[in-house]
């Protein structure tokens, strides 16, 4: 399955809350992502404008302790955010 054009779902990961996370493979780079769907049916509408806001805030922050938030779109009812995909224990397994 594509989504937002150019990515192409591998597997969810886990379900925090609200929160799906999959994995996925951005087809322009052929490098492994994360995507986070959140419904927009279970956001605020009021905070909705404002997430879209610090994820754009987000997309501009360089920096190597944080997590590069690569993009961000809507489909089919929710909003995907695209992080980069970082290898490694969870950090529920490492607590």
């Amino acid at each position: 399955m594509m989504l937002g054009g150019k990515y192409r779902f591998s597997e969810r990961l886990a379900q925090f809350a609200a929160v799906e996370l999959s994995s996925a493979v951005d087809t322009t780079t052929g490098r492994e992502v994360s995507l986070e769907r959140l419904p927009l049916s279970a956001a605020i509408p009021n905070a909705l404008h404002k997430l879209q806001a610090r994820l754009a805030a987000a997309q501009r922050a360089r920096h190597d302790d944080l997590l590069a938030v690569l993009d961000s779109f809507e489909y089919a009812g929710a909003l995907y955010v695209v992080t980069e995909r970082v290898s490694g224990e969870s950090l529920a397994a490492r607590l």
